[in-house]
């Protein structure tokens, strides 16, 4: 059975990965769906606020570029650890930055917090190499409930909080998906 082979393949892959995208999808979720709603409110204008956020995610396709390619090279261990520590630390810069810190911290965000989702799905092609397919459409699956749920999570707590409060819980979040990343294996991942 095409499915129960692979997940005997990935399950040491995907249960860390379900934790990762857990965690890193406040972050994530934040910046993509909320990120103009934030900027207007916090003064800029709608057009000033789909431009920033077209820059950031610009900066998020050429990191997803680079993140995959590195990771070949160093390893998917080290450059998931190194966005997933990086991220969260840029998006407090951008909350708490002056005015002219403000764009960098968002390139800087753009570049590592949307660019683990290339690194996670090498990995689940790697550890299930005899049935990539399938192993595509679990990761796949996963990524995309848990990312809808917490999207939806997010919008609520910024309903009730404030956005700002919740951009702000939504970094430390992303700090908690650092240690998922020591549960990956260290063989193929390095």
């Amino acid at each position: 059975d095409s499915l129960a082979d692979t997940w005997r393949e990935l399950r040491h892959v995907i249960l860390p990965a379900v934790g990762i995208v857990a965690m890193q999808s406040f972050l994530s979720a934040a910046l993509v769906t909320y990120l103009p709603t934030f900027l207007n409110r916090e003064g800029a204008s709608f057009a000033q606020a789909g431009g920033t956020y077209s820059i950031m995610q610009a900066a998020g396709a050429v990191g997803a570029l680079v993140t995959g390619t590195l990771s070949d090279r160093i390893g998917r261990r080290r450059v998931l650890g190194a966005l997933l520590l990086a991220a969260p630390v840029l998006m407090l810069l951008f909350l708490n930055a002056p005015g002219w810190l403000t764009m960098p911290a968002l390139i800087g965000l753009g570049l590592t917090a949307l660019s683990t989702n290339p690194v996670l799905m090498a990995l689940t092609q790697e550890y299930g190499r005899n049935h990539p397919a399938t192993a595509n459409g679990i990761y796949m699956t996963l990524n995309f409930v848990e990312r809808s749920l917490v999207i939806i999570l997010v919008g609520v707590l910024a309903d009730h909080f404030g956005l700002r409060p919740t951009y702000h819980l939504c970094a430390w979040m992303g700090f908690a998906a650092v240690p998922f990343v020591w549960l990956l294996p260290k063989g193929k991942a390095k």
